[in-house]
């Protein structure tokens, strides 16, 4: 799919990846991009400097919390009233907080809003990426996580830049087949992984 004067519905988009994101796509020809985020979010902010840098109308900011189906909804409904249609998903809201983890599964891995024909269905797996989330990660950890365990030897770990992750969402709408799974991970180009329709083997007793 070419991405010229395609309509773009992003969630997450005040800040972080998701921000970079929507920047990425307007370099790349996006006509409209519609962020939807969180009353407290940044939104009205990234959708005033993204039209300062690529022309007024190019982005609007709808409040949407996407772990309530009716705002979703509503979303949806408004992106279609302003600019006449939808050609792309982003799927991008996500949280990093154990403490509230039922707001955590509502908004991470509950809304799902695709047609049943038609619609190409790909997957992202940022690897570690300095967002904001990530710098506040620790602190929103349930206290029995040992995070020194968790990520073992920091020292071995490469964070990347969100514009590396953008550049490769680029790529994915551009060229991958529907169904496929990628990682962007250390700044490198994305690339597509396998997932084995089962992940556990039976052994023997």
């Amino acid at each position: 799919m070419q991405i010229k004067n395609k309509i773009v519905l992003l969630t997450g988009g005040a800040n972080g990846i998701g921000f970079a994101y929507a920047r990425e796509l307007l370099r790349n020809g996006a006509g409209r991009i519609a962020i939807l985020d969180v009353k407290d979010s940044s939104g009205k902010e990234a959708a005033s400097k993204l039209n300062k840098e690529f022309g007024q109308g190019h982005v609007i900011f709808i409040f949407c919390d996407v772990s309530k189906p009716q705002e979703l909804e509503a979303g949806f409904a408004e992106t279609i009233k302003q600019f006449g249609g939808l050609d792309i998903l982003i799927n991008n809201a996500g949280i990093m907080d154990d403490v509230r983890w039922e707001l955590m599964i509502a908004t991470n891995v509950m809304p799902y809003h695709y047609e049943k024909t038609g619609v190409r269905i790909l997957t992202l797996c940022p690897g570690l990426t300095d967002t904001e989330s990530l710098r506040k990660s620790q602190e929103r950890m349930l206290d029995i996580i040992d995070v020194e365990e968790l990520v073992g030897d920091s020292s071995n770990l490469t964070s990347q830049k969100v514009d590396s992750v953008a550049h490769g969402l680029v790529y994915m709408i551009r060229s991958a087949q529907n169904s496929t799974v990628w990682v962007a991970e250390n700044g490198e180009p994305v690339y597509q992984i396998m997932i084995p329709d089962r992940l556990l083997t039976k052994v023997s007793a």
